[in-house]
């Protein structure tokens, strides 16, 4: 009889250790899903935030040589009427010449700088994006935690929601799997 009992304590302890492990496991998996499925979204949000402040540093730079040669034109219009008349003179060369007027190119190279570093700083939080979603994804294939997932009804979110931004010349490449010749550049 006392062995009866040592038997069925035995199993008793075995069937709630097996319990506490399963539901332990689920919490785990469950948690885990949460947590990352909130950092695919920050991420993607990230990234929209990355793009748009880019996109309108750029905007906003490319304004700046319109409105450089504008200033230009009006301060040679108003020096060459001041000094010649409303009319002007023939002798518009020589005022250029005296006055050694140039182009200032550094508003070009600020505006490629904008450029570069915005398509880094887009690179880098893409990369980062592409990166939690492969690590949830091998998640969901192993073995025991990806089963906990599943059961927990993970992924609760399109995964589609999470790919990276390209462009038509990339998927073009892709489809074709082959790139096509030289970039232009006009």
């Amino acid at each position: 009889m006392k062995a009866a009992y040592v038997v069925i304590g035995g199993l008793v302890g075995a069937i709630v250790l097996a319990a506490v492990v399963a539901f332990t496991s689920y919490v785990s998996a469950n948690n885990y899903g949460a947590s990352v499925e909130a950092q695919l979204r920050a991420a993607r949000d990230d990234n929209k935030n990355i793009l748009a402040q880019y996109q309108q540093k750029v905007l906003e730079a490319v304004q700046v040589p319109e409105m450089y040669k504008n200033d230009l034109k009006e301060v040679v219009s108003s020096a060459m009427q001041g000094r010649y008349g409303a009319d002007g003179s023939k002798a518009v060369f020589q005022w250029i010449k005296e006055n050694n007027l140039t182009f200032d190119s550094k508003v070009y190279t600020q505006i490629t700088e904008i450029i570069q570093g915005g398509r880094k700083d887009f690179e880098i939080g893409q990369t980062r994006m592409i990166d939690i979603r492969r690590g949830y994804e091998a998640q969901q294939g192993y073995f025991w935690r990806g089963f906990w997932l599943r059961v927990a009804g993970f992924p609760k979110v399109n995964m589609n929601d999470f790919k990276p931004v390209t462009t038509d010349g990339v998927e073009s490449a892709f489809g074709a799997g082959k790139e096509t010749g030289p970039l232009k550049l006009r």
